[in-house]
């Protein structure tokens, strides 16, 4: 009878060690990372088409927005607006500089405006143009510390005369993984009329980012994740976004992430904003662009 005691004892005091030892591990090591939405095969990772590649005859009208914040700061923003005729206005904010072009019809002139900070290198940019026989520098001016540039070039290939950041906004939303949102929250979004509606009419899917741990060139972790991402539920065409969290990188274990917190600036906070719609609407010249 003692002896059964003891190897009762002896077994719970094994068991408690082996529950020590997990709880141990889990605090330095994460128990297990999830995987990225940028890791799914490409059939299902979020897409958006690029406007960009419309042909005379095949133009439908479009207003896209997006911005990227990083910590408070824009880092990328831009407008993307195209109507049925094939006129075209983008703008683009990036790093300081606005890029505005814009488009009288398919297979048009494309304009371009330069506004960039004028302690950039305006002559190597100014030669680029100038050596350029496809570009005409039409006018060069300053304003205030900003230098600002406008040029005219024959668009040969519509695809390629205009940049796409759209497709940057969305790739930034495939650093985490999504999940379904739950029916409650579906049905207080269809209440509020934010539902939108993929190209054939029916209802997009919505989703919405997960915190956790990630596998990517280091391990990350992704913390306090919040909002939607709206898709076409057929193609996982990117609808409406607007997303929040915060990454610490590397984050390889619990104690590399709380260091990294107590020694760096980290977290760094994304918020990713996106819109696309399709809908009857006119691109007025802008102001800037020759008659």
């Amino acid at each position: 009878m003692a002896r059964q005691r003891e190897r009762i004892v002896l077994a719970l005091v094994a068991l408690g060690g082996f529950l020590l030892l997990l709880s141990t591990l889990a605090v330095i090591y994460p128990l297990g990372t999830a995987t990225p939405h940028a890791d799914l095969p490409s059939e299902e990772r979020f897409w958006v088409e690029d406007v960009g590649g419309e042909t005379d005859g095949d133009v439908d009208s479009h207003h896209v927005t997006g911005e990227i914040v990083v910590d408070g700061e824009s880092a990328l923003a831009f407008e993307d607006r195209t109507d049925a005729d094939g006129a075209r206005y983008q703008r683009i904010e990036d790093d300081g500089a606005t890029i505005e072009r814009y488009r009288p019809g398919s297979n048009a002139t494309v304009y371009k405006r330069h506004t960039i900070d004028s302690t950039e290198n305006i002559d190597e940019r100014r030669d680029r143009i100038v050596d350029d026989d496809e570009r005409d520098l039409l006018t060069e001016e300053a304003d205030g510390d900003r230098a600002v540039l406008i040029v005219a070039k024959e668009a040969s290939d519509p695809s390629t005369a205009f940049a796409n950041p759209a497709a940057v906004v969305v790739r930034s939303l495939h650093l985490v993984a999504y999940e379904p949102m739950d029916d409650e929250a579906n049905d207080d979004e269809r209440q509020s009329g934010d539902e939108r509606q993929s190209g054939d009419g029916s209802a997009g899917d919505t989703l919405e980012p997960r915190s956790g741990w990630y596998e990517g060139a280091e391990t990350y972790r992704v913390t306090d994740a919040a909002g939607s991402v709206t898709v076409d539920p057929e193609t996982n065409e990117v609808q409406t976004a607007s997303v929040t969290w915060e990454v610490t990188n590397p984050a390889g274990s619990y104690a590399q992430y709380l260091g990294v917190r107590m020694t760096t600036s980290a977290p760094m906070t994304q918020e990713i904003s996106f819109e696309a719609r399709s809908e009857r609407s006119s691109v007025d010249q802008p102001e800037w662009v020759p008659d």
